[in-house]
């Protein structure tokens, strides 16, 4: 894959309404897509008992999300989190206000994403047990911390992500490694790399992951806001991924995405602008309910 010049120089949206999940795993952030709701100062979904984002979400109690907005802004949420579910009550006890807002928040999150609900109704011959009602968990994260971004600017924000709060530290090049490529990508999802595509950046950070809108640039380059980058005082070198996707269908069985995971590093810092070059050590994809993910082969 060649460097491209983008037509737009600020990261484009999805108009799919699902926001950018992001958890901890041994090998650094994990984000994919997820149907969402903000209630009560909370950053609700839900998601299979069994998925690794529950099992993280117990492990490390932590989460972050992109929340889309109206005007053309992203917000990126982020806090502890808890997994509500009835087989597990004790989980609950660090967050008993987010287990009880659970209830009305799924009726909400229903009712936002109706369409989806009928895509599982097509689609429910070729539903997994662990996706059905009855086997999955809510997952609660109760935003302590969040930003405000559009295009590269950093808007506003709370917590210790407060734009008044001077930043740690000026943002600063981490490597000056020349351009590299992406690795080979499964053929069924390989069109969803695009420029034209929205791009979410998994960063690692003092207080867990978190997810920052980018945009491709071509081979293993992304821009990002350098502000957001220095707010949340990025670990740069470090773990990270950056996750492509398509949600537009209703159907769960048609959504695909693809997911590159290793290093990443700043390589340049413009203005508004920084660009992180990921060295990709493992590709996952996804194709409705199947997944896969596979290690890059960086042999000569």
């Amino acid at each position: 894959m060649t460097a491209v010049e983008p037509a737009d120089p600020a990261p484009v949206q999805a108009q799919d309404g699902f926001a950018a999940y992001a958890v901890t795993t041994r090998s650094g952030p994990h984000v994919t897509m997820q149907a969402g709701v903000v209630q009560s100062g909370r950053f609700i979904t839900t998601t299979s008992r069994d998925s690794l984002k529950a099992r993280s979400v117990r492990a490390h109690r932590v989460a972050a999300a992109t929340v889309e907005q109206g005007d053309g802004s992203t917000e990126v949420v982020a806090g502890p989190t808890v997994a509500v579910d009835l087989r597990h009550p004790e989980d609950m006890l660090s967050d008993p206000a987010g287990a009880l807002i659970a209830g009305p928040a799924t009726l909400r999150l229903a009712g936002d994403q109706l369409e989806q609900l009928l895509g599982y109704v097509e689609a429910a011959g070729r539903v997994p047990s662990g996706w059905l009602p009855h086997n999955r968990v809510l997952l609660v994260t109760r935003i302590d911390r969040s930003l405000r971004v559009e295009g590269f600017d950093l808007l506003d924000g709370s917590g210790d992500w407060t734009p008044e709060l001077p930043a740690p530290s000026e943002l600063r090049c981490t490597s000056d490694r020349a351009d590299g490529s992406l690795p080979e990508l499964p053929e069924d999802v390989r069109h969803l790399v695009d420029v034209a595509a929205p791009a979410r950046l998994g960063i690692a950070t003092p207080h867990g992951p978190i997810v920052l809108p980018a945009r491709w640039q071509g081979g293993d380059r992304f821009d990002v806001s350098a502000a957001a980058l220095a707010q949340v005082r990025a670990h740069l070198p470090g773990a990270g991924c950056a996750t492509f996707d398509d949600s537009a269908s209703r159907r769960p069985d048609r959504k695909r995405g693809v997911m590159l995971r290793g290093r990443l590093d700043v390589v340049e810092v413009d203005g508004s602008r920084a660009t992180v070059a990921i060295r990709a050590a493992r590709v996952t994809s996804w194709d409705g309910f199947s997944a896969r993910t596979t290690d890059v082969d960086r042999t000569p």
